[in-house]
């Protein structure tokens, strides 16, 4: 079992994990990680654990941090750094790949924003795969149940700013067994809510 919990001091903010083993939970083990926690901790069916962190003060300096923490070596994780603000936790699809998403750019023109996703292999969390999608992320991943995964973003400009509503939205379905060869398609409209996906 995972635990994320946060301390701080000032303006400086820490995030922690604890790793409970059901077998002996009070003896747990308590790792600091870099950064301000976001959300809770992801696991996969593997047992690899997800934690997300984020550090900076504004858009000209923000990055995420995802740490890997393998169950046979939890004292011992990978941590990965990405560009930009997160878009909330990780999500780990059917097949058991991760992914986080963070967003880089600033001001009320959202076609000047870039998404990134990152894909990321429990079995080799070092060496994960990015991809980069014009605009603003909605969200997270949406993960489908044959492995594939859908992120939502969009262009334009927004409303109170520009005195009108300029949005279009982008739906890019990702297999993670070819992320590089992305499927997007564009749709009229500002988005509500992320991509929900059905059972099949």
């Amino acid at each position: 079992a995972y635990q994320v919990t946060s301390t701080h001091a000032g303006s400086n903010y820490t995030a922690h994990l604890t790793i409970i083993n059901p077998t002996d939970p009070a003896n747990a083990t308590t790792i600091d990680l870099v950064g301000a926690a976001v959300g809770t901790a992801a696991v996969g069916a593997d047992g690899t654990a997800y934690v997300t962190t984020v550090t900076g003060t504004d858009s000209s300096n923000y990055a995420t941090h995802v740490t890997v923490i393998n169950p046979a070596d939890s004292t011992n994780p990978t941590t990965i750094d990405l560009a930009g603000y997160t878009e909330w936790s990780v999500v780990v699809g059917a097949d058991g790949t991760a992914y986080q998403t963070t967003t880089t750019g600033a001001g009320s023109d959202y076609s000047s924003y870039t998404t990134h996703v990152a894909i990321i292999n429990p079995s080799d969390p070092a060496n994960f795969i990015s991809i980069q999608l014009s605009g603003n992320a909605t969200d997270h991943v949406s993960a489908g149940h044959n492995g594939a995964v859908y992120q939502a973003t969009f262009t334009g400009t927004w409303g109170a700013d520009s005195g009108s509503t300029t949005v279009s939205t982008h739906v890019t379905k990702i297999n993670p067994a070819d992320p590089a060869n992305f499927t997007t398609i564009d749709l009229d409209g500002a988005p509500y809510g992320s991509v929900v996906v059905g059972p099949g």
